[in-house]
């Protein structure tokens, strides 16, 4: 006699499982955590901008994986601009591979200006493509 019912589950494969992403949204101007719930793709553009916008380190509670290095080349003096547009496509990669859902990143398109670096690209994920424009070094 069984302690519990016996119940039978359809079996699913590992490869139709995938993360459910649902979070609150956050005001990324206002730099405040609003009360409405977003999932899907915007969650994970929002997981997406996060991981470019924290330096890696800064913050103990975070996984060693999560963030990126981005500032840290931006702010070298000792490098070329040339080295630093050969760089951030790598440093933006490895600051989102780490994501369970990015499948990969590409079409990078860099441009310097006054010194800011405006990047352009693709984060493929399993919720679709997401096109990212954003700006490193503005203001360092």
């Amino acid at each position: 006699m069984a302690l519990s019912p016996e119940l039978n589950f359809e079996e699913i494969a590992a490869e139709d499982l995938r993360p459910v992403l649902k979070t609150f949204r956050f005001d990324f101007e206002k730099n405040i955590l609003t009360s409405e719930v977003i999932d899907g793709i915007e969650a994970a553009k929002q997981i997406i901008m996060f991981a470019l916008r924290i330096p890696r380190y800064a913050y103990p509670i975070l996984s060693s994986d999560f963030g990126n290095e981005i500032e840290k080349l931006i702010a070298d003096n000792e490098t070329t601009v040339e080295y630093k547009k050969m760089e951030l496509p790598r440093l933006i990669e490895e600051a989102l591979i780490h994501l369970d859902f990015v499948e990969s990143v590409e079409e990078f398109e860099i441009e310097h200006k006054d010194d800011a670096f405006y990047v352009n690209f693709v984060v493929y994920t399993t919720e679709g493509p997401i096109e990212i424009e954003e700006v490193f070094g503005e203001g360092v």
